[in-house]
């Protein structure tokens, strides 16, 4: 499906916050398929831990289903000023290509915008070479590399 045609049928999305345990529960279908390592109880309790460090998350409703979830946060740093970072972008696989992604990182970017953010970030992993051709798609571009070591091997992190 092309950008124009999948424009049309983005009439019926709504983007909204996920406020509650039950918000976030509708959106675990979707999000499990980017972190298959939270059950529904992880997920909630990880988002109001995140919640109390400035996460916030939306999701993407179609008809009252959840086909779209995005998790960020704005903060400022040194090296980038005021940045709205993405920790999660996902879209429900079987929906891919009808523009859901597009129109979440469309409403992530104007936040941005609007909340006085210079740029905005986010980290894909090396092997999600189908999301790195989205973000390519949409202008993102490669800025830096990302370094992580476990501090505690076997864990999860």
């Amino acid at each position: 499906m092309t950008d124009s045609a999948a424009a049309a049928d983005l009439s019926e999305v709504e983007i909204r916050p996920l406020l509650s345990d039950a918000d976030i529960s509708l959106a675990y279908p979707v999000v499990r398929q980017l972190r298959p390592h939270l059950d529904r109880g992880d997920l909630i309790a990880a988002v109001e831990r995140q919640r109390r460090e400035g996460f916030r998350c939306v999701g993407l409703f179609v008809e009252g289903v959840c086909l779209g979830f995005a998790g960020y946060r704005i903060h400022h740093m040194l090296a980038h000023g005021r940045t709205l970072y993405v920790d999660d972008l996902v879209t429900e696989q079987n929906e891919h290509g009808n523009g859901y992604g597009t129109r979440l990182l469309e409403w992530l970017v104007e936040l941005g915008r609007k909340d006085g953010c210079d740029q905005l970030h986010l980290d894909s992993g090396c092997h999600r070479t189908e999301a790195h051709a989205f973000y390519f798609r949409r202008g993102l571009r490669i800025s830096s590399f990302h370094f992580n070591i476990a501090l505690h091997p076997g864990e999860h992190g």
